[in-house]
């Protein structure tokens, strides 16, 4: 990368930065671009440079964070960690990963904007469902999971958990501000309710 791609990118890194932040804290309508401008230290035009409109702004935040986020997955899964780590290690990103997006934008991303949801679904698809069969494969021969549960049902049980999970976001935020309640909801969700 030569000197003028890496100023170009730390531009856009920079925008992407400042409109998060933004958006977390307002909300995706309060925003202005001229405020994202201010806070990334760019002109307007600059941002209108890179990202036609607030719309493909906010779809190309959401690409690189679940972009970023796939890739940390990928790093914990294929690492040289034991199973039972890489489970926590997991766990606790998809907490940190969760900062990224709060409130309103959450709320946007997951229900209006279909290029969005297209592409998270192809993640999901492509990349991601292959990394937890990884997974599975890894836990079941270590002796984790039972090994006569099929993959596919597995799966099945962490997207029934995870929708779940996110339809209670607010009381999960409440949650995840506790350590132990966390600890003791992780266990429950990977070991049930018999002993």
């Amino acid at each position: 990368m030569n000197g003028y791609q890496k100023r170009t990118q730390q531009k856009i890194d920079s925008i992407k930065k400042a409109a998060i932040e933004l958006f977390n804290v307002y909300g995706l309508k309060k925003v202005s671009m001229d405020e994202i401008a201010v806070k990334a230290n760019v002109s307007k035009v600059t941002i209108y440079k890179y990202f036609h409109s607030k719309e493909e702004l906010i779809q190309e935040i959401v690409k690189t964070i679940f972009i970023q986020i796939t890739d940390e997955i990928q790093e914990v899964i294929y690492s040289d960690m034991p199973f039972i780590e890489k489970l926590e290690s997991l766990v606790f990103k998809k907490k940190h990963a969760a900062s990224h997006i709060q409130g309103e934008f959450v709320e946007k991303v997951f229900s209006e904007e279909d290029e969005i949801s297209q592409f998270l679904d192809d993640i999901y698809t492509e990349r991601i469902q292959k990394l937890i069969y990884d997974f599975f494969d890894e836990g079941k021969k270590e002796g984790y999971i039972h090994s006569d549960i099929p993959n596919d049902i597995l799966y099945q049980y962490i997207k029934i958990m995870r929708k779940g999970l996110s339809m209670q976001m607010d009381e999960l935020k409440t949650v995840m501000t506790q350590p132990e309640v966390f600890k003791q909801l992780v266990h429950l969700f990977f070991y049930g309710l018999i002993k």
